[in-house]
């Protein structure tokens, strides 16, 4: 008897911190390719490229806490499914044995009756 569960997220595929970075560094910025010699120069104001900046750790940093609390998360699932199917076993076995001393119960009943 096994009781196992998984919880399923489904959600839109999302950014992460360093894919939002450079984009924002492409939109705000003034941003020449030259193909030929492999070269990009982006042109962008301090002040905005800061603020990118900061805006880009702190969305790592969400990140890095996200990833955490669904690691512990998986965990904590995890050992809750393996107490729940040790729990079961010994239920299982539990029931067996009262099974099995019903029945000697019995046995012995009727030999004591003959």
């Amino acid at each position: 008897m096994s009781n196992k569960f998984s919880i399923e997220i489904i959600e839109a595929p999302r950014q992460n911190s360093i894919e939002w970075f450079i984009e924002q560094l492409e939109e705000k910025g003034y941003l020449r390719e030259t193909p030929s010699i492999r070269n990009v120069q982006l042109n962008i104001d301090t002040s905005d490229y800061m603020e990118l900046k900061v805006q880009a750790r702190e969305m790592y940093q969400d990140e890095i806490e996200a990833a955490a609390i669904i690691s512990s998360a998986e965990q904590s699932t995890k050992a809750a499914s393996e107490k729940t199917e040790a729990f079961a076993i010994g239920y299982d076995q539990g029931y067996k044995r009262a099974l099995d001393l019903v029945e000697w119960k019995i046995k012995n009943e009727l030999k004591t009756t003959k």
